[in-house]
């Protein structure tokens, strides 16, 4: 009975020290895990912020008109810290409605060439310019083509009311795209990407170690790239605002020519009797080879019966 009850004490006194040993790990565990959270974020075991460096090129900067010291340590090296990047808003530029108009019109004039004409002298009148044109002649003798010209927009719709006077419009086409909105963001673009790139010429008059100045000019590189790409897009719009497009068809009338009945119905007998001979001819072509191989067999056949008549003769 009092073996039993030592050895239950035995076990007894195990257990508790397992679970003195397994709170002691997850004590140190936590304080471990304690000490590292504190040194992400910045924060010594006593408390105390601990400014990181931050991760920007390593720039010495003296006062203005002093040269930077080679000797100074690291401590005595001012970080910039960086800066965020600059945003601007549509409402810091003000600019009027920006509207491409475009228009299309089919003309039906007596004479091409002098049509053609009056549409050149109206683009030279409201000081526009053609930008492409075509023509040609049809079986009938008929001069067709198209005249593109580009003209101020303040001019469009007076240009486009004298076009109609050259003849008579067929159909008349007019558009517009507004683009005010797309306008507005690429000039904000544009100045947020030359304020970067302002920043960056900053960095690197301020940069000595050398992959810094060569990671800062690659940067510039491609702001200046970005800046170039937005200036040809702002620039087109421009164009294309300032000069609106006038597409101009014109054609002279084809012939209607009035028959007699009686002189119908002999056209029509005749184009009759002509489309059948085509299609004997075309049933002839057909049939042609047929007949040839039917000839050639019954050549070879008589030739078979004259010879046989010849054998039974001769014997």
């Amino acid at each position: 009975m009092k073996q039993e009850k030592t050895r239950q004490t035995i076990q007894f006194l195990k257990i508790i020290f397992l679970i003195f040993m397994i709170g002691l790990t997850v004590g140190c565990a936590g304080y471990k895990a304690t000490g590292i959270l504190d040194e992400r974020a910045g924060r010594s075991s006593s408390g105390e912020v601990i400014m990181a460096e931050p991760a920007y090129p390593e720039v010495a900067v003296g006062a203005p008109g002093m040269e930077a010291d080679e000797s100074y340590s690291r401590k005595n090296m001012i970080y910039p810290a960086p800066m965020p990047p600059y945003q601007e808003t549509e409402g810091d530029i003000t600019t009027d409605r920006k509207i491409i108009k475009t228009a299309s019109l089919s003309v039906e004039v007596d004479d091409y060439d002098a049509a053609a004409i009056k549409v050149m002298n109206l683009a030279q009148k409201y000081s526009g310019f053609v930008t492409d044109s075509s023509a040609y002649t049809d079986k009938n003798g008929k001069k067709k083509g198209h005249i593109n010209i580009r003209i101020p927009s303040e001019h469009f719709d007076a240009a486009l009311i004298e076009t109609g006077t050259f003849g008579k419009v067929k159909s008349q086409t007019t558009g517009g795209n507004d683009v005010t909105e797309e306008y507005i963001d690429l000039k904000a673009r544009l100045n947020n990407s030359r304020k970067e790139e302002e920043r960056l010429q900053t960095i690197l008059t301020k940069a000595e170690d050398v992959n810094d100045i060569l990671r800062v000019e690659r940067e510039i590189s491609r702001v200046r790239g970005e800046i170039e790409r937005l200036q040809g897009r702002i620039q087109y719009m421009d164009n294309h605002v300032s000069f609106s497009s006038l597409q101009i068809e014109i054609y002279e009338p084809t012939p209607v020519v009035k028959e007699s009945g009686l002189y119908k119905a002999f056209k029509d007998a005749i184009n009759l009797a002509l489309g059948t001979i085509r299609f004997l001819i075309r049933a002839l072509g057909l049939l042609l080879p047929l007949i040839l191989l039917g000839m050639i067999a019954v050549l070879i056949i008589l030739g078979f019966r004259r010879r046989n008549k010849g054998r039974r003769k001769g014997r």
